[in-house]
């Protein structure tokens, strides 16, 4: 892990750590104890939640774990490319919208709307 975590360049001040009670099954020794894990990438505001164990070094493990495989997963996949592939087709088709409106070539459709709505 330790690896992973050096080749992805996570530094231990890009990682927020917080400590949180337990819920669920267990018995008193999970809501008495702050066993649940949640990790946070700071930079990339990824978060990692664990509470399958009933040890908190366990839990902070598994949690670490699988921020770097969801770091690694985002590296791989470029998932922001497509997520802003995505936006930027969504703000072109409110523009031509907008443009359309403003250009009065829109009507039909609003007027289309106002039929439908009774008197």
């Amino acid at each position: 892990l330790a690896r992973r975590i050096e080749a992805l360049g996570i530094k231990p001040s890009h990682i927020k750590e917080e400590f949180i009670r337990g819920s669920g099954r267990g018995g008193q020794k999970m809501s008495r104890t702050a066993s649940r894990v949640r990790v946070t990438h700071v930079p990339s505001g990824i978060q990692v939640a664990n509470q399958k164990e009933r040890e908190r070094s366990k839990n902070r493990f598994i949690a670490m774990r699988d921020l770097v495989q969801k770091l690694e997963a985002q590296n791989k996949v470029g998932v922001g490319d497509k997520e802003k592939e995505r936006i930027k087709k969504l703000k072109a088709r409110a523009s031509k919208r907008h443009r359309q409106i403003k250009e009065g070539k829109a009507e039909l459709l609003l007027d289309y709307v106002d039929e439908d709505v009774p008197a």
